[in-house]
């Protein structure tokens, strides 16, 4: 299975790359050359969309297949605090919540800038 997913991963980065190549270069005028190169303000919500769908993956893996103490890792007090106050799927609910509320900040930040543009 490891194999399986190393394989399509690297698909969908040679994928990547050749969509990539395609896009045509956008030209810099003659006053961007002499005055910098700056880069396009960071849209926030694709990045906390993303991140929202890690948690609530994360959740699923930890609703189907609970872990139990002890606990080791970075995450492991609240882990642990989550299990011994919500039982076995506890670790799952704290990560089903951190899922969600990312997920409405990206909804909410993505209906901002919809707002914004005209």
């Amino acid at each position: 299975m490891p194999v399986l997913i190393t394989v399509a991963a690297l698909l969908l980065l040679w994928g990547f790359i050749v969509w990539d190549r395609r896009k045509p270069s956008q030209k810099m005028s003659r006053h961007e050359i002499e005055k910098g190169w700056s880069a396009k303000p960071l849209l926030k919500w694709p990045l906390l969309l993303a991140l929202s769908l890690v948690f609530l993956m994360l959740g699923t893996i930890e609703w189907l297949d609970p872990s139990l103490p002890p606990f080791t890792g970075k995450l492991s007090v609240i882990v642990s605090i989550a299990h011994t106050s919500f039982g076995a799927h506890g670790p799952a609910y704290v990560y089903f919540c951190v899922g969600v509320m990312l997920l409405v900040l990206a909804f909410v930040l993505w209906q901002r800038k919809e707002r914004q543009e005209p």
